[in-house]
């Protein structure tokens, strides 16, 4: 599968964590997880305080190995992030300030959208050989007359992926409470 569709899964599954977030019996309670996918997350974010979490088959494939996405708080940061049932991070989601996207890209959503607002903004990461390479952003806007959008952004300021965001963002993200290592 190309790295754009790769992200764009991961992103979309990000955007199901929020949609599904309303419904509490599909939300993984800290003791739930496997011990691999706990030990993973204390090890990179030993501060952390998880929000919500939950399990699919990878590749849709009922049958096949279990992917855990887990929203978590750190450091006034919001992340996400996708480990496998053995605790192998695959990609990380960290949510960032507008400031913090590059400004080729930027300059080039302000030229595109030049009234719009951004309303989300990613850094998404890919872990391979254990180190956490940004691969892109993903930026969601309010434009004027364009609607809602959702995009892909590079490291180097290009625009990738660029589509309107048709998702209803109604239940906000529980509150991060749980502190991954107990007191």
């Amino acid at each position: 599968m190309p790295r754009q569709m790769l992200l764009m899964l991961f992103v979309s599954v990000i955007t199901l964590c929020w949609i599904s977030v309303g419904d509490a019996s599909d939300n993984l309670q800290w003791s739930e997880l496997p011990a691999p996918v706990r030990e993973a997350c204390l090890k990179r974010y030993p501060q952390g305080k998880m929000g919500i979490a939950y399990v699919i088959p990878e590749d849709d494939d009922e049958d096949g190995p279990e992917v855990y996405y887990i929203q978590l708080e750190n450091k006034k940061q919001e992340i996400f992030i996708q480990l496998k049932e053995d605790g192998t991070v695959r990609k990380i989601s960290i949510n960032v300030p507008e400031a913090d996207l590059p400004e080729a890209g930027t300059t080039m959503l302000r030229e595109k959208y030049p009234k719009s607002v951004v309303t989300l903004a990613c850094k998404l990461f890919t872990v391979r050989e254990g180190k956490d390479v940004l691969t892109s952003y993903h930026i969601e806007l309010n434009t004027k007359g364009h609607g809602r959008r959702s995009m892909e952004v590079e490291p180097n300021g290009k625009i990738t992926t660029d589509y309107v965001n048709d998702a209803e963002f109604v239940t906000p993200l529980r509150p991060s409470t749980t502190p991954l290592k107990p007191k």
